[in-house]
């Protein structure tokens, strides 16, 4: 209901993709895309949302230089990022190919752990896996913690590709 709650504008195209054939926005343009089956720890729901975000972008978006990524909750944020600010950014910035947003409460990942267990988003034999992997490797984050909800990304950046493919698997 609220994907339309921003303004939009016209020197921006803008994609919406969902599983749904009853979505109407005046803003985005609607992509159905078929759901991406479940794994033991992750239902279809969150596995496509991840498969599209991070390893496999739809065809309409290869021919552009960026991308905004922004999940549906987040439209909202789109109120306070401008194409103006947007191309400033990436005007000093182009050598830079990822930007994200600090996340505004979690400041590492073992935070983002004990967040996801009290949410039961995951299941919990995979959640307390990936806190032994983590463990097992003496992981020290030393990057801020990132917000995945919102980012802009170089598409021509193999790398970063490559890195995307990773956090999928």
């Amino acid at each position: 209901k609220k994907i339309d709650n921003f303004r939009s504008d016209p020197r921006i195209d803008y994609y919406f993709y969902t599983e749904k054939s009853n979505i109407r926005s005046r803003n985005w343009k609607v992509i159905q895309v078929p759901l991406i089956p479940p794994t033991d720890h992750m239902d279809t729901n969150r596995m496509s949302t991840k498969y599209y975000k991070f390893k496999q972008l739809p065809k309409e978006l290869m021919s552009y230089d960026y991308i905004v990524h922004i999940d549906a909750g987040r439209t909202h944020y789109l109120n306070n990022l401008t194409f103006n600010i947007i191309s400033k950014e990436l005007e000093k910035n182009p050598e830079i190919s990822f930007f994200g947003r600090k996340h505004p409460f979690l400041n590492n990942i073992y935070e983002e752990y004990n967040k996801v267990k009290k949410g039961n988003k995951d299941d919990p034999f995979y959640i307390e896996k990936w806190k032994n992997k983590l463990n097992s490797e003496n992981f020290l984050q030393i990057v801020p913690h990132m917000e995945l909800c919102f980012f802009i990304r170089k598409l021509a950046d193999n790398n970063l590709t490559k890195l995307f493919e990773k956090i999928y698997y």
